[in-house]
C-alpha cells in the first residue's frame, strides 16, 4: 500500500513538472499522513487497553464482593461456578458498552479468575480482540496487536474494624414482621434477625488475623452484665444500690390529656428484697447515694469509676415509681406502677375505678433470661453463641440505652472496664491508624421509656433522648446504621424520620445507613449484607 501511494506521488511529480521541489513536497505529505496515522492509532490502542482495564477492575471487585458472601465450607469448584458468571457479567457489560466494534460479541470476551479463599479476594484477567488499528492497516499494512488482556486484583484493607450490634430484644420481637402475634418462633422477627446477623458475621469474619472484633448489646428498657462482669462491677464500686432515686414520670396520663406530670425523689429500702440480677440503665449514683440521669450530656461516657451506675433495682421509667402516689391525682390520670406493696394497695383503694395501679417486683424488667452484653471480641465462637442466644424477653423499648452502651463498648477509654487489653483498639497506637468503628441499631418500634406520648424523652426526662444518644455516639467517631425489624407499613413517619436522623446518612451521603423497607426476611438479610459489604472495604492493587 505504501509503495502504491509513493508511485502515485512520483507520477504526480513528473506530470506537473514540479522537479525536485515538488517531489520533496510529496514526501513531506506522505510522511505527515503516515505519522498522523501512527499517532491516531497509538492513542486509540491505549484507549482500548484502558477500557479493558476498567472491565477487569469491575470484574475483580464484583467477584470479590460475591466471594465475601459465600460460606467458607463451600467446595472450590462450587465457588468458581458462582463467581465466574458474576465476573463475566461485569466484564462483558463494560467492554460491549464502551468498545465501538459492531462485530464484537460476548463470546469474544474471555475472563479468567485467580481466587484466594484465605484472603477472600479475587483477581480477574479479561481479554478480547480489540487491539485493531484504525488507519495503519490501510496505510502501512499493520492491523494491530489483536487480542489484548488486562489483569486486576483487590485486597482487603486490614485496618482494625470494630462493630457493635445493638439489638432490640423487647417482647414485640416475638411477632412476625407484619405485626402478628402467635406465629411460630421460626417466623418471628427475632428468628429473622438471628439469621441476618449470622450472615453479617460470616461476611466480616471476626478474628485476630483479620483485625475484626464484634460486640453485641441486647437491649430493651435496660441492658444486663454477664455474671463475671457483674461481680467485678460490684467489687469495684462501679454499680451501686442507691439510697434514693429520681422518678421523672411516676404516673401516666390518658392519651391526649393535659395533665402535667411532676417528678419526685423517693427513698428506697435499706436493701432490696431481691438480688440484683445485673441490669443497668442510664441512672448514675451521685451525692448521698441519690440516683438520677446525668445532668449534662457530656457526662454520658464518664467512667463508672468516676460516677457509678445505679443498679436497676426499683427502676425508673414512665409510670413507674417505688411508692405509688396517693390522691388527689389529675382527673385524666391513667395508671401508675409501683414496687412498694403497701403503697400500691392504698393507691388502688383510693383510685377506685378512676385509675389503674400495678405492683411490680424489685427487678422489674430484669431477669435471668435477659442476654448479657458481649464486649468486643474477635472470638468467633463467643459471637456465634451470643447471636444464637438472642430472644424476645424485654418489657419495654428504650433504644437510647442500646446506643449508649454500644458506644461504651467502642470507647477506648472503657477498655479496662470490660477487662480487655486489645479492644477497643487505641487509634494512637502504631498500626491502628484508620481504625473504623460502627454500630448497627436494630429496633422494631418506637421508644416507650418516657411514655408513648413522649418517645424522644423531651417532656418528662425519664430517660436520655435517642437523638442525644445518637449525636453523642457519632461525635465520638462512630458510624451508625439503623435497621427496622418490621414491615414498612408499621414504620410511622415520626419513627422513620427519627431513625434516619440517628444514622450517619447525612454525614456520609455516599453510603447506605438506613434500612426501613423490610417487607420480608430476604429484605432484612439484604440489609445486613449491604452493611457488611460497606464495612469490609476493598482497594485495587493492580
Amino acid at each position: 500500500m505504501f509503495r502504491e501511494i509513493a508511485g502515485a506521488m512520483r507520477r504526480f511529480v513528473h506530470d506537473t513538472r514540479g522537479g525536485a521541489t515538488a517531489f520533496a513536497a510529496a514526501g513531506v505529505v506522505v510522511m505527515t499522513v503516515a505519522g498522523a496515522a501512527l499517532i491516531v492509532d497509538h492513542v486509540h490502542l491505549i484507549d482500548q487497553r484502558d477500557l479493558l482495564q476498567s472491565a477487569a477492575d469491575a470484574a475483580s471487585m464484583a467477584a470479590t464482593r460475591e466471594l465475601g458472601e459465600l460460606p467458607s465450607s463451600m467446595p472450590e469448584t462450587d465457588v468458581r461456578e458462582r463467581l465466574l458468571p458474576v465476573a463475566r457479567k461485569y466484564a462483558t457489560f463494560n467492554v460491549l458498552q464502551n468498545v465501538k466494534d459492531p462485530d464484537l460479541t460476548a463470546d469474544d470476551i474471555a475472563v479468567a479468575l485467580d481466587i484466594d479463599r484465605r484472603a477472600k479476594t479475587v483477581s480477574a484477567t479479561v481479554s478480547a480482540d480489540i487491539g485493531k488499528t484504525l488507519m495503519a492497516d490501510w496505510l502501512l499494512g499493520y492491523s494491530g496487536p489483536g487480542t489484548v488482556a488486562r489483569e486486576s486484583g483487590v485486597e482487603t484493607i486490614q485496618t482494625p474494624l470494630e462493630v457493635v450490634l445493638a439489638i432490640d430484644v423487647s417482647t414485640s420481637m416475638g411477632m412476625s414482621l407484619d405485626g402478628r402475634w402467635g406465629v411460630p418462633s421460626r417466623d418471628s422477627r427475632m428468628a429473622v434477625i438471628r439469621s441476618a446477623v449470622a450472615t453479617l458475621v460470616d461476611i466480616l469474619e471476626p478474628g485476630e488475623a483479620n483485625r475484626v472484633a464484634l460486640g453485641i448489646v441486647p437491649w430493651h428498657g435496660v441492658v444486663r452484665l454477664a455474671e463475671v462482669a457483674r461481680n467485678s462491677w460490684v467489687s469495684n464500686g462501679w454499680a451501686e444500690y442507691p439510697q434514693s432515686r429520681h422518678y421523672a414520670a411516676p404516673y401516666l396520663c390518658t392519651t391526649g390529656a393535659d395533665c402535667e406530670i411532676t417528678g419526685v425523689d423517693q427513698t428506697l429500702p435499706a436493701a432490696p428484697e431481691e438480688e440484683w440480677l445485673g441490669c443497668l440503665d442510664e441512672h448514675r449514683v451521685g451525692a448521698e447515694g441519690h440516683a438520677s440521669l446525668p445532668a449534662q450530656l457530656e457526662n454520658l461516657f464518664v467512667l463508672p469509676s468516676e460516677t457509678p451506675f445505679a443498679q436497676s433495682v426499683f427502676p425508673s421509667e414512665a409510670g413507674l415509681a417505688y411508692q405509688c402516689l396517693s390522691p388527689p391525682l389529675p382527673s385524666d390520670f391513667d395508671l401508675q406502677r409501683c414496687n412498694d406493696r403497701a403503697s400500691a394497695s392504698r393507691a388502688q383503694s383510693a383510685a377506685g375505678r378512676n385509675g389503674r395501679v400495678f405492683l411490680r417486683s424489685a427487678d422489674w424488667m430484669c431477669d435471668n433470661n435477659m442476654m448479657p452484653v458481649l464486649p468486643l471480641t474477635p472470638n468467633r465462637a463467643a459471637i456465634d453463641t451470643a447471636v444464637d442466644d438472642l430472644a424476645p424477653v424485654g418489657q419495654g423499648t428504650y433504644s437510647a440505652t442500646g446506643i449508649l452502651w454500644g458506644q461504651r463498648l467502642l470507647s477506648p477509654s472503657w477498655k479496662t472496664v470490660w477487662g480487655g487489653s486489645a479492644y477497643p483498639a487505641d487509634a494512637d497506637d502504631d498500626g491502628n491508624a484508620g481504625a473504623r468503628r460502627a454500630m448497627v441499631l436494630l429496633t422494631d418500634g418506637e421508644d416507650v421509656q418516657c411514655g408513648r406520648s413522649d418517645p424522644e424523652c423531651e417532656i418528662n426526662g425519664a430517660g436520655v433522648a435517642r437523638a442525644d444518644a445518637c449525636s453523642a455516639a457519632k461525635a465520638a467517631g462512630t458510624e451508625i446504621f439503623v435497621v427496622a425489624a418490621m414491615h414498612p407499613s408499621q414504620v410511622s413517619r415520626g419513627l422513620g424520620t427519627a431513625l434516619h436522623a440517628c444514622s450517619s446518612q447525612r454525614d456520609k451521603p455516599d453510603g447506605s445507613y438506613v434500612f426501613l423497607n423490610n417487607e420480608d426476611p430476604d429484605d432484612l438479610r439484604s440489609a445486613f449484607v449491604t452493611i457488611a459489604r460497606q464495612l469490609r472495604t476493598f482497594r485495587r492493587i493492580y
